[in-house]
């Protein structure tokens, strides 16, 4: 296998956006998708394929300054974009930070592949990974819209521990809204 392509399950692989056919017109496709983007804070709407381009610049930015990639696909048995994973390292002050102590989670999967069990599979090898490729980090979190619990369950059932409920956390098109905040510390 490619060295930016890891194997989840013989059915499920993360790899680097962009890299596969296909790829600028299925973010376009679920990224315009209110299942999916009703639940996720920062993106542009409409998506575009401008969008898509900007985003895996943004990708290869970030690459550079960490040294490896921390952004990946979820990918089909077929290598078709499905999702999406990755990680944003942080410093005390919660500002983007290549040597950064903890490490917010965040991730996305097409409607048509959820309940199937992919993303507890995704987001329980990705945090393996992060612990094995960043020694820095010490601890994954990640914030979920209260009213996703289909989120909060799946980060439960990879270990992720609830730490409380933030109060007004987002504003989302014109609203406020409420997270969960959950954790995952390094053994």
């Amino acid at each position: 296998m490619e060295e930016n392509i890891l194997q989840i399950t013989d059915n499920l692989y993360l790899s680097a956006p962009g890299t596969q056919p296909g790829d600028i017109d299925a973010l376009v496709l679920y990224l315009n998708d209110e299942e999916v983007t009703d639940n996720l804070n920062t993106l542009p709407s409409p998506y575009t394929e401008e969008s898509a381009k900007a985003f895996f610049e943004f990708i290869e930015k970030e690459r550079q300054a960490l040294g490896q990639l921390h952004i990946w696909s979820i990918r089909d048995k077929n290598m078709r974009l499905i999702g999406g994973i990755g990680i944003h390292p942080k410093d005390s002050r919660d500002q983007f930070a290549a040597d950064g102590h903890k490490a917010e989670i965040g991730y996305w999967l097409a409607p048509e592949h959820w309940n199937k069990g992919y993303m507890k599979k995704a987001i329980t090898f990705y945090t393996q990974h992060v612990f094995a490729n960043f020694p820095q980090v010490v601890k994954i979190y990640g914030n979920v819209f209260t009213k996703n619990q289909a989120s909060a369950r799946v980060l439960e059932r990879c270990g992720f521990v609830w730490e409380g409920t933030l109060k007004n956390q987002y504003l989302k098109n014109g609203a406020l809204i409420d997270s969960f905040f959950y954790a995952l510390m390094r053994e």
